[in-house]
């Protein structure tokens, strides 16, 4: 859940290398990577009800791990760095 960029997945699948692995990814922007790893990949965002809309937060700059449908409190998502993507 939320493989990023799949480093973590890469290393456990070296300890586990007959595991079957999914990635489920909210942000689109990690697509071409994930994809290029191998793995089935989906880009979706995970939640308890269907066909809702909701707005998803995601950094301009820097590391973006606080992607999210809740807005992070940090300065990686202030006014000038965070844009609201509708999901």
């Amino acid at each position: 859940m939320g493989p990023m960029w799949g480093e973590w997945t890469q290393g456990i699948r070296t300890l586990f290398p007959e595991s079957h692995i999914y990635l489920f990814e909210a942000n689109s922007d990690h697509r071409d990577i994930l994809q290029s790893l191998g793995f089935p990949v989906e880009i979706v965002l995970l939640s308890k009800s269907d066909d809702i809309e909701v707005d998803y937060y995601a950094a301009k700059t820097g590391i973006n791990t606080g992607n999210s449908i809740y807005r992070e409190q940090t300065s990686y998502f202030s006014s000038e760095n965070c844009e609201v993507r509708s999901s």
